[in-house]
């Protein structure tokens, strides 16, 4: 909580170049000193809050959009996040290290774009699509996407249960 007047006199420590990236729509997630943000080029980068130092870096399959959550996993911590292409992955938070990782979706606009939620050793992840950008080609069968909620077992990526957002359109 900053006042306006502490809002002024702040001063810039270190900043971060997004190597090859036009644009870096992910917010950042912070946690014992270690900064995690996702990149519009799949990449992951784990870096020092004091310094900008860079830890290290994972490649998703597809731009990292979404909020990276970092819960306990025994002695270790992991990242949970979500891709524009449909994957969900568990990341070691300490070393980058892919734990698993599951397509929670087919549908080829599926994108996962809002933080996921954690409960009780399972995570909930929210899934919507960029169908609705499609309409300008005439020949998309509009309408094929209904949305969803996946249950996922955090420490193996079992899918626990699926729930649809909408009912599956009239013929």
């Amino acid at each position: 909580r900053l006042s306006i007047d502490q809002v002024r006199g702040l001063k810039l420590k270190w900043a971060f170049g997004f190597d090859g990236d036009a644009t870096a729509f992910a917010p950042p997630t912070v946690i014992d000193g270690q900064v995690f943000v996702g990149s519009a080029g799949g990449v992951v980068h784990a870096m020092r809050a004091e310094t900008g130092c860079l830890q290290w870096v994972f490649q998703a399959n597809g731009p990292v959009r979404s909020s990276i959550r970092v819960v306990p996993l025994g002695s270790q911590h992991v990242l949970l996040f979500g891709d524009m292409t449909r994957w969900f992955y568990a990341v070691a938070a300490e070393t980058g290290k892919l734990l698993w990782k599951v397509q929670v979706e087919t549908h080829d606009s599926t994108r996962l774009t809002a933080g996921p939620t954690v409960y009780g050793g399972t995570v909930y992840v929210p899934v919507a699509s960029w169908e609705e950008t499609r309409s300008a080609d005439l020949a998309y069968p509009c309408c094929t996407f209904r949305g969803s909620v996946v249950a996922l077992r955090i420490r193996d990526g079992k899918r626990l249960w699926k729930t649809w957002m909408t009912d599956v359109p009239p013929a």
